[in-house]
């Protein structure tokens, strides 16, 4: 039997990460965020995991006989390092919730001909060669997801936030495509994990209670 402790920390990040996304699949406005963003927001969203998982098989018994409950501070921010280190290698990206790929080339392109008026598609390339900047527009495995990430070396991050700002300035008078069921599955199943989550624990809060504190203190 799943003990409640152990499955709502798993379970409580990773239902507010689909509910976030959810949220995006309903919006009527294409949502536009950057990859390393999403990368963060997934690595948090699987910290749960990671906490009954890695650092449970991992923990440094002799480090909490020292340190007691301060240990889990040193693992989680550990992790945390280990995440931003992860995000900081990501090359550039941008990523759009809502559009199909026809919608968000011309999108991109409008965005982009105001950061460079000689912007242009060159089949999946979108270049601006009066900033020097190069976007090849990736597949993704989501219906509705686009993204592009940078292919050149990026000199100056400058004409790269101007044209994430126009992007969401140009996604704001678009609508989105209809994609309520995507994002009304993703909100009910991030709020089902909640429910699970609660109601686990409040089946018998004082067995709960014991058992975080044993968590945490072991």
């Amino acid at each position: 039997m799943i003990s409640a402790v152990p499955f709502a920390i798993a379970a409580v990040p990773a239902a507010m990460y689909l509910m976030i996304l959810g949220r995006f699949r309903l919006s009527v406005r294409p949502m536009v965020t950057t990859g390393w963003r999403d990368a963060a927001a997934l690595g948090i969203a699987i910290m749960g995991l990671m906490a009954i998982g890695p650092m449970q098989l991992f923990f440094p018994t002799y480090a909490a006989a020292r340190f007691a409950g301060w240990v889990w501070g040193m693992l989680f921010g550990l992790y945390l390092l280990s995440l931003l280190l992860v995000v900081l290698g990501c090359r550039p990206r941008l990523i759009v919730y809502g559009l199909d790929e026809e919608a968000f080339f011309q999108t991109l392109r409008q965005a982009a001909l105001r950061v460079d008026p000689q912007a242009l598609w060159h089949g999946q390339i979108l270049t601006l060669p009066t900033v020097g900047l190069q976007l090849a527009a990736e597949p993704t495995c989501a219906r509705g997801v686009q993204t592009v990430v940078i292919v050149t070396a990026l000199v100056s991050a400058a004409p790269w936030m101007q044209l994430e700002r126009e992007l969401v300035k140009e996604c704001s008078q678009v609508r989105t495509e209809n994609r309520t069921w995507a994002g009304v599955w993703l909100v009910a199943g991030g709020l089902c994990l909640l429910l699970i989550s609660a109601q686990m624990i409040l089946a018998d809060p004082a067995a709960a209670l014991l058992e975080l504190r044993d968590f945490f203190t072991r």
